[in-house]
């Protein structure tokens, strides 16, 4: 069931099924990037939000929040930077 519930997240949130380039040494690039950024995912899961509710959101939710918290912070600092 794990690997069942991480096959879709790579396919959908980490774009793990794409491979629409004509260069064959770029399509097999691809999945190594995808491999990766899924690894990447797991360990900041397991360190970064433990004890959060971001450590068993799905890639998605992650990006979302990140992106969401990051737009905040630039927000707050350019008006603190401005006066």
């Amino acid at each position: 069931m794990a690997n069942n519930v991480a096959s879709k997240e790579t396919r959908r949130d980490l774009f793990g099924t794409r491979a629409s380039c004509q260069n064959v040494l770029a399509n097999a690039l691809h999945p190594l990037l995808t491999a990766f950024a899924y690894t990447l995912m797991q360990r900041q899961r397991e360190m970064v939000f433990a004890g959060t509710n971001l450590a068993r959101a799905t890639a998605a939710a992650v990006r979302v929040n990140l992106i969401k918290n990051g737009g905040r912070w630039c927000a707050i600092r350019a008006v603190n930077t401005s006066s």
